[in-house]
C-alpha cells in the first residue's frame, strides 16, 4: 500500500496540501507496454508486437470489464505502441499503431472499434499517429508526426482530430511552431478531463491545453525534468509527476501547473521512488504503485489545499 510513503525529509511549500491513497486494486501486469487509465477504466495490452493484440479494460476495484482482439486483414504484424489506446465512456476504442504485411511493408493506421465491435480503420499516412486520446464528445485525438524518406517533415501538424466515423475533422499544432527538437511526439502524453485535452512533449518541455472543440487555451513551458506522468482532474487542476534525487534517495513530487504562466507547484513528495502518475478520477489521482508480482494501481486523494 501507498499509505505511509508520502513524506519528506526537505522543506516543503508554504501550500503545499497532503495527499493519501483512498484505496487500491491489482491486476495482471501487463507486459512492456504500459497500461493507461482512460475513462473511468484502466486499459492495458498484450502482445502488442504481434499479428492480434489484444486489449484489456478493468474497472476501479480491479475487475475485467471488457476485452477486445486487434485484427487488421492481410497483417502479418501489428505494433502498437505505449499511449496508443484509449476508450471511450460508451466502450469505443480508439487504438494506433503500424501493420506490416508478408513483406514488410508498414502503414500507419487508427482503428475505431465500437462496443458493437463494429472497426473503422483509418489510414493516416503519411501520418504517423503515436499517442491517442478520446474527449468527453468521442472525438479521437491524434498526436504523431510525418517522416518521409525516414527523416522528419519540416511542416505538419502535430495534434489530428478525428470523428468516430473516422473522418478528419481537424488538425493543429505546427511543427515549425515547436522550435528545434526531437520529434515531439515520440514521447508525449494526452489527458482528458470532462472538458478539456491536455498534451505534454516531453521533448519539447511543452504543455498544451485545448478545449473539446479543438481550440488552444494554454502553453507552458516545463524545465527539464525527469518525467513522471501528466494528468488533468475534472476541476481542472493539471498534475505532474516527476524525479529527482536528494541525498542518496531517489523520489517522486507530485505537481501542479499553476496558470496562466505555467509555474509547478510541489504538493507532495514520494519517498518510493518508483510509479507513474497515468490520470485522474475525477479528482482523484491515478498512480502506478508497483508491477510486480502484479500491477498495483493506488488512487490518490488531496485533503487539503
Amino acid at each position: 500500500m501507498l499509505l505511509g510513503l508520502l513524506v519528506s525529509s526537505t522543506p516543503r511549500p508554504v501550500n503545499a496540501a497532503d495527499i493519501v491513497a483512498t484505496h487500491s486494486m491489482s491486476i495482471p501486469p501487463s507486459g512492456r507496454t504500459a497500461g493507461r487509465w482512460s475513462n473511468g477504466a484502466f486499459l492495458v495490452v498484450r502482445n502488442e508486437r504481434s499479428p492480434t493484440p489484444s486489449f484489456e479494460a478493468y474497472d476501479r476495484i480491479g475487475a475485467k470489464i471488457d476485452n477486445i482482439r486487434l485484427e487488421i486483414p492481410g497483417a502479418q504484424l501489428i505494433i502498437v505502441h505505449s499511449g496508443s489506446f484509449a476508450r471511450s465512456a460508451n466502450g469505443a476504442w480508439a487504438i494506433a499503431g503500424t501493420a506490416y504485411d508478408g513483406e514488410d511493408r508498414g502503414a500507419a493506421f487508427i482503428a475505431l472499434r465500437s462496443s458493437l465491435d463494429h472497426q473503422t480503420l483509418i489510414r493516416t499516412a503519411p501520418f504517423i499517429p503515436y499517442q491517442i486520446a478520446v474527449s468527453n464528445d468521442g472525438t479521437v485525438w491524434a498526436a504523431g508526426y510525418e517522416l518521409p524518406a525516414g527523416k522528419e517533415s519540416p511542416q505538419y501538424f502535430i495534434i489530428r482530430r478525428y470523428g468516430s466515423d473516422g473522418h478528419l475533422i481537424g488538425a493543429s499544432v505546427p511543427r515549425s511552431g515547436i522550435g528545434d527538437t526531437t520529434i515531439p511526439a515520440m514521447r508525449s502524453f494526452f489527458a482528458v478531463s470532462a472538458d478539456r485535452i491536455v498534451w505534454y512533449s516531453d521533448s519539447a518541455h511543452l504543455v498544451l491545453e485545448f478545449a473539446v472543440d479543438g481550440s488552444e487555451t494554454g502553453r507552458y513551458r516545463i524545465a527539464p525534468m525527469e518525467f513522471r506522468g501528466i494528468c488533468v482532474c475534472d476541476d481542472n487542476t493539471v498534475w505532474m509527476g516527476m524525479s529527482h534525487v536528494v541525498g542518496n534517495d531517489k523520489r517522486v513530487e507530485l505537481a501542479i501547473i499553476e496558470r496562466p504562466h505555467g509555474e509547478l507547484r510541489t504538493v507532495a513528495e514520494l519517498v518510493k521512488p518508483v510509479g507513474f502518475l497515468y490520470g485522474c478520477d475525477g479528482t482523484k489521482l491515478v498512480w502506478h504503485e508497483a508491477t510486480q508480482p502484479r500491477l498495483q494501481i493506488a488512487w490518490l486523494e488531496r485533503i487539503s489545499r
